[in-house]
């Protein structure tokens, strides 16, 4: 069983960055994340701890109207900006 291996953290020249998980961890029988294609994912980080936190990402219904106008998120430039069907931002 590997449940510990070295991966990386690296910057492409499109400015995405991606983690690289070992194929042996990877392909272990119990490792958390079973799949042949991918998987969304979340991933967090305390600040001054020097851990990532990758959890599955899991589809929930929206709970409240403001749920519902949000159309979706995303990261550009270390700031979250919020995309919402009623103002069009």
């Amino acid at each position: 069983m590997v449940n510990k291996a070295k991966g990386r953290l690296f910057k492409r020249k499109d400015d995405k960055y991606l983690i690289y998980v070992p194929v042996d961890l990877a392909e272990d029988n119990m490792f958390t994340f079973q799949t042949n294609a991918s998987v969304p994912i979340i991933i967090s980080f305390n600040v001054g701890d020097n851990k990532l936190k990758i959890e599955k990402w899991i589809e929930k219904e929206p709970e409240s109207p403001i749920d519902k106008q949000l159309a979706f998120f995303f990261l550009k430039n270390n700031t979250c900006l919020i995309y919402s069907q009623q103002n069009g931002f």
